[in-house]
C-alpha cells in the first residue's frame, strides 16, 4: 500500500479554555468566534513516525478561544464538503472549515457556535436536556445534510435535518429501544455509527 493509499488520520486536540455549565447566547444562528489554532506536527513525543498501520497521521490542532460559549465538545463529524461540524455537552453547534497546506492541517476557518433547537425551534436549556454526545452526518439519496445526535442524562436520539443549516433545525426524536431510553444519568450513547444501506442494520428512522 502506497503513503497516499492510505487512509488518513486526523487528529483534534481541542484545548478547552471555557467549559461553560450552560450556553450564555440564546440567540438562533450561528455567529462567528475567535479562534487561536496552533498546529500539531508530531503524533508521538518521542517520536516523528506518521505512520501507524493503515492509518497515516496528517496533523493535529490545539484549538481555543476567548469566547465563553467554546468548550465542551464531544461528537464530532466532516460533512462532505469537507466542513467541520462539532456538539458541545452543553447544548451547543460548532462549525468551522478545515485548513491544509500540502495535505496538513494548519488552522481552521470560519469558527462558528450556534445552540442546539428543540423540536419546538427553541434553545435547548440546562445540562439536562442539552447534554449532548454523539454526533454522525448523513446525506440520504442526495438529500439535505441530516445530523444525528444522541444525548445523555434525559437519554434519547434527534435527527437535525440542515434547512437551511444546523442552527435552524429543530431536533426530532429517533425511536429507541427502552433499554436506552432507561439507562442511568450521564451513562447514555456516548458515541454513534451509521451502517451502510446494504449492511443488515438499516440506519434509525424517525
Amino acid at each position: 500500500m502506497t503513503g497516499a493509499a492510505r487512509p488518513a488520520a486526523l487528529l483534534f486536540a481541542v484545548c478547552l479554555g471555557a467549559l461553560a455549565g450552560s450556553p450564555a447566547a440564546a440567540e438562533i444562528g450561528f455567529k462567528p468566534i475567535e479562534l487561536t489554532a496552533t498546529p500539531i506536527d508530531t503524533f508521538a513525543r518521542t517520536s516523528g513516525k506518521t505512520v501507524f498501520g493503515a492509518l497515516e497521521f496528517r496533523g493535529g490542532l490545539e484549538v481555543s478561544s476567548s469566547d465563553p460559549d467554546f468548550g465542551a465538545f464531544s461528537g464530532l463529524d466532516v460533512t462532505p464538503d469537507g466542513d467541520l461540524v462539532a456538539i458541545s455537552d452543553t447544548g451547543l453547534w460548532f462549525t468551522a472549515r478545515p485548513i491544509e497546506d500540502a495535505g496538513r492541517i494548519v488552522g481552521l476557518a470560519d469558527p462558528r457556535l450556534a445552540p442546539i433547537l428543540d423540536g419546538n425551534g427553541k434553545p435547548v436549556t440546562g445540562k439536562l436536556n442539552g447534554d449532548a454526545e454523539g454526533l454522525r452526518i448523513q446525506a440520504r439519496n442526495g438529500g439535505p445534510l441530516e445530523a444525528l445526535v444522541s444525548f445523555e442524562r434525559k437519554h434519547g436520539l434527534r435527527r437535525f435535518v440542515a434547512q437551511p443549516d444546523f442552527a435552524h433545525a429543530g431536533g426530532r426524536p429517533v425511536r429507541l429501544p427502552k433499554s436506552v431510553t432507561h439507562l442511568t444519568p450521564n451513562a447514555g450513547l456516548e458515541a454513534l455509527a451509521v451502517a451502510p444501506p446494504a449492511a443488515p442494520s438499516p440506519a434509525p428512522r424517525g
